[in-house]
């Protein structure tokens, strides 16, 4: 059983959404006393996996008892939190709900939006189900980032993007970034986009002046850039760091948001 209830509605309704941006799919959710990891993953060239972590500093009231993992259709999920107006707080339970009057064996996740000027309160409930073994989703991360101001990574994919293009799936339209000791390097459809270390463009972190920094990665840009652009909107920085994630050696992009948590990007 977990209850929810965050200090910022709005926020997390965003950070949830960002996410479901990326594929049209199922999600794993997991839950313990440190907080609640949501999974997504999808099979495409480019291959963005999101974690997305909320820390029990985020929320108003973080209630979880034993610890569980279930799976979401996670369009859903993201359609019932934005029934929650701006007025209304979200109370959010996950699992068996012994006092509410439903057919038995059926598992629901419930959601409470209450009012906060009229106290009113409404319910809605969505059904989820459950796994028998957690998925590995083992995340390790190198000490080494490079930090991006999120005005200029949102900067740059506005100035790459194409007036009028739509957005969507096209193996051969990747974004490329490359980064080392003096620039930050931005490609797509044979346009440039350079940031100069020397100009405060970018930070590296956790590094010795000396070490010789290369990073290199392509990113699906039609799948990338919506949920990516949602996230930069949420945050002050975007880090960059390599990760072995689902056993894969790949790169990272990270985004804290607030006290809520953080969201994380895996390119592999």
């Amino acid at each position: 059983m977990l209850v929810l209830k965050p200090y910022d509605s709005s926020l997390l309704k965003s950070a949830v959404a960002a996410v479901a941006k990326i594929i049209d799919t199922n999600a794993a959710i997991c839950y313990n006393e440190d907080g609640v990891s949501l999974y997504v993953y999808g099979k495409f060239r480019g291959l963005i996996i999101a974690t997305l972590h909320l820390l029990p500093t985020g929320f108003e009231i973080f209630d979880c008892g034993k610890p569980g993992h279930i799976y979401i259709d996670l369009t859903a999920f993201c359609e019932k939190l934005n029934m929650a107006t701006d007025q209304e707080a979200i109370e959010i339970s996950f699992g068996d709900i012994r006092r509410i009057k439903i057919p038995k064996g059926d598992r629901m996740i419930i959601f409470r939006f209450k009012d906060m000027g009229t106290d009113k309160i409404r319910c809605h409930q969505m059904e989820f189900r459950k796994f028998k073994e957690v998925p590995e989703f083992a995340e390790r991360y190198d000490d080494m980032a490079i930090g991006v101001p999120s005005q200029e990574f949102n900067r740059v994919f506005e100035e790459l993007a194409i007036p009028g293009e739509a957005a969507g799936a096209d193996d051969n339209d990747l974004l490329n970034i490359s980064v080392n000791n003096e620039q930050l390097r931005f490609l797509r459809k044979n346009k440039e986009i350079i940031l100069m270390k020397e100009l405060g463009k970018y930070e590296i972190r956790g590094a010795t002046i000396d070490e010789p920094i290369e990073l290199e990665c392509s990113i699906d840009w039609g799948r990338s850039r919506p949920c990516l652009k949602a996230a930069v909107n949420m945050t002050d920085e975007v880090l960059m760091f390599r990760s072995k994630t689902l056993g894969a050696m790949n790169y990272s992009l990270k985004c804290q948001i607030g006290k809520l948590g953080y969201l994380i990007f895996h390119i592999i």
